[in-house]
């Protein structure tokens, strides 16, 4: 069911005209059925990818067997929010009932406190078709800021909370003067059959990735999220024959309309307690009434979250998973870390994993750091929370929330402390330095231990979420930063590197730009903490086995000359990784933005090669030249494999000085901002990558080809390099095909490479 404001020259068979009157008191929304789910699964396809589900680093005292997993809708490409899946399938569904595409006539508009504009913004951007977005004025900028850089032809129309307010419940926009009787389609952010249908697709993951989950925390807005993924658990449960799985609906304290009106058993104002608060995405000063009846079915509790909890989850998932969310985001995790158990009754103290649906990442920066200033330590974070009153305002009923009962979720004296003096006196703990990285990881060893970790990417039979990435707050003193993690799984072993990346480092040799330390478990047994070793070596050297390992499987056979572009470690470590594929290369040319660097770099590497220890070097040395070049064309022209290693914003390489033939190792740039080749030599290759849930999310050579539409789709990435090693997925077709490989880097291939080294001690 579908509301439109005004009529247009084309009604789509989901749309119908209805009076303000006739909207407001509509028909309700039905369950969405699994044909339909699975359609929306199928159409969202090719704007969406499968976001990860990965543990909360956290656990309650109180219900110690309790894991808390985060389903993160941060990951989602350009929008970072889960109104994209919504979006996508409004709108395609509307160009397919259509049967044709959308006029350029034809408006898109959408009412939005900044996802949805967003999702829709993206979706219109790929389509070419003109959008409107409606905003609260208490809409965060970088949720509108957010918008035009999706698309910046897109149009923001601010207005009223009380005016927004009456066109999400009326679909009705006819009084705002920029919009008029223009031709347009109206996308219901929430009450819309196919934005439900969409939504719904994050329940079908969960469910699939964690069929035994207890119970799912899910902001409630509008209530098009909550619907999806309730529809998505009542389908599993009609199939399977199961009942077991809660719905947890999570509002803000200052609006909370569901919560009231679940307690009170029917649809109730919430205006009179009404306040807007940074969960800006989240609650509303009354429930929707075509979504009520759907929403008080799929919803087992209903909860009204202190703001002080919203701001426990937002510093919680910085501090400890690294992930920037939303208010909103941050709402469903705190209340599944601080809500008195009590509020489920006792059948709570038999969950085992509850899912925390991480919204959307759209927070303003100031408020964030404020939050994260706000509090030292998970202590304080707790602290903040226990007084924290989850009576739902409006309510006369009031919760058991004593001191006694708040102070058993979190004491810092109920807490296991492992000392760093414990962890060095663990029985066959190694702690490796950078030397001795170097000495017990050679290039050939660590090809051999990527290749594996490339195949059980592509297999699955290794495990790991997309690297977590927190900027680092800057300062007159401290440059930019960057606080990585990267957990892995796979045969037994588990891993986790954390490092700082600080890019201005590589300008001095004091230090690296990349540091921290890659750990070890044993996750066969007791999960024993086996090594330590310095991260820096080992990242620079599986980067660069990584790149040997595609030139092997994509470039041509007889490959001479190898082109290195940048003259930073990488180059250096390429060098090595280059010459030990075995191919024939006699000629290497080389490039960097500082010529007396470039100079440097080629007294280095002959140094290098001649002192080396090789083990599988192609043996032809009497040819061997190393030449310096002044530009990029003159240095890649005649190559037949291209490394590019220049962490740049705008591109170093063009399509149209590549030869036929030539394969391109792309690591540099590995932020969806930087990009080192243009679109025309993304656009000219056969594209591969390490993974490709990151390649459409952080690879900004693919992101903006796509976004500039150089490429039609997420389609012209052919397969992951596992993939093609592994005989899924076809490699070079023939010489005359140009390969490009985009390595971002995963984190099994530091664990196979720790693992590698710990193998052989």
């Amino acid at each position: 069911i579908h509301y439109s404001c005004q009529p247009r020259k084309q009604l789509c068979p989901l749309e119908s005209k209805h009076s303000k009157q006739q909207i407001m008191n509509g028909p309700s929304l039905q369950q969405v059925t699994i044909t339909a789910q699975q359609n929306a699964q199928k159409t969202i396809k090719p704007y969406t990818i499968r976001t990860p589900l990965i543990p909360l680093n956290f656990k309650r005292p109180d219900l110690p067997h309790l894991q808390i997993y985060l389903k993160l809708e941060t990951h989602q490409p350009g929008v970072g929010s889960f109104k994209i899946r919504g979006a996508s399938n409004a709108i395609v569904s509307r160009i397919d009932n259509n049967n044709n595409d959308l006029t350029k006539d034809t408006v898109v508009i959408t009412a939005s406190a900044g996802n949805m504009g967003q999702g829709v913004a993206h979706v219109c951007s790929t389509l070419q078709c003109r959008c409107i977005v409606i905003v609260p004025t208490n809409a965060p900028l970088a949720k509108c800021n957010a918008i035009l850089h999706l698309y910046d032809k897109a149009e923001i129309i601010r207005v009223p909370y009380d005016e927004w307010w009456n066109i999400i419940e009326t679909s009705d926009c006819s009084s705002i003067p920029q919009i008029g009787s223009m031709n347009h389609v109206f996308i219901h952010p929430v009450c819309d059959a196919a934005v439900i249908a969409g939504n719904s697709t994050v329940g079908m993951e969960i469910l699939e990735d964690c069929e035994d989950v207890d119970a799912i925390f899910v902001p409630y807005g509008g209530g098009g999220l909550t619907c999806g993924i309730g529809s998505a658990v009542c389908n599993h449960n009609d199939e399977t024959k199961k009942n077991q799985c809660a719905i947890v609906s999570c509002e803000p304290e200052t609006a909370a309309p569901m919560a009231l009106s679940k307690e009170r058993g029917e649809i109730s104002s919430f205006a009179k307690y009404y306040q807007p608060s940074f969960c800006d995405g989240c609650g509303g000063k009354a429930v929707l009434s075509p979504m009520w009846d759907l929403a008080n079915q799929v919803i087992d509790y209903a909860l009204s979250v202190p703001l002080s909890v919203a701001e426990a989850g937002v510093w919680t998932l910085h501090e400890r998973n690294g992930i920037v969310a939303e208010g909103a985001g941050g709402l469903t995790v705190g209340a599944a870390m601080f809500c008195p158990a009590e509020k489920f009754g006792e059948g709570v103290k038999d969950w085992k994993k509850v899912v925390c649906v991480v919204s959307g990442r759209g927070i303003d920066r100031s408020k964030l750091f404020q939050i994260l200033d706000k509090y030292d330590n998970m202590e304080t974070v707790a602290n903040g929370c226990l007084s924290a009153n989850w009576t739902v305002r409006g309510s006369n009923a009031t919760m058991s929330n004593d001191a006694s009962s708040s102070a058993s979720l979190m004491t810092t004296s109920s807490l296991p402390i492992t000392t760093m003096q414990e962890i060095s006196k663990a029985e066959k703990l190694t702690v490796l330095t950078e030397k001795e990285v170097e000495q017990k990881l050679p290039m050939h060893k660590c090809i051999q231990s990527t290749k594996e970790a490339l195949i059980a990417l592509s297999n699955k039979t290794g495990k790991m979420p997309i690297r977590q990435v927190s900027q680092l707050p800057q300062n007159e003193i401290q440059k930019p930063g960057y606080l990585v993690t990267m957990p892995s799984y796979h045969d037994g072993y588990a891993a986790c590197k954390l490092i700082t990346v600080y890019p201005q480092n590589s300008n001095t040799p004091k230090f690296s730009s990349h540091q921290g330390v890659v750990a070890l478990f044993n996750a066969k047994q007791n999960g024993q903490l086996l090594l330590l070793a310095d991260a820096h070596q080992i990242t620079s050297t599986r980067t660069a086995a990584a790149s040997a390992v595609a030139t092997m499987t994509l470039a041509r056979k007889e490959s001479h000359v190898l082109a290195i572009l940048g003259t930073g470690e990488q180059a250096r470590s390429h060098f090595v990784s280059m010459l030990e594929t075995g191919l024939p290369i006699v000629q290497v040319n080389l490039w960097g933005r500082n010529n007396d660097h470039a100079l440097k770099l080629k007294e280095d590497l002959r140094l290098i090669f001649n002192t080396y220890e090789w083990k599988t070097k192609c043996k032809s040395t009497m040819l061997f030249e190393l030449d310096v070049f002044s530009t990029v064309k003159e240095c890649v022209e005649v190559a037949d494999i291209i490394c590019t290693l220049v962490p740049s914003t705008d591109p170093i390489l063009r399509g149209e000085w590549i030869r036929p033939g030539t394969h391109i190792n792309a690591v540099g740039a590995c932020l969806p901002t930087q990009r080192e080749m243009d679109g025309t030599c993304v656009a000219k290759a056969a594209l591969y990558c390490d993974s490709k849930d990151a390649c459409f999310v952080e690879a900004g050579d693919a992101v903006l080809a796509l976004k500039e539409g150089s490429i039609d789709g997420q389609d012209h990435l052919l397969g992951e390099i596992g993939s093609v090693l592994s005989g899924e997925v076809e490699g070079r077709v023939n010489e005359e095909q140009i390969t490009l490989f985009k390595s971002l880097g995963i984190a099994l291939e530091d664990l196979t490479a720790v693992r590698a080294i710990h193998d052989a001690s």
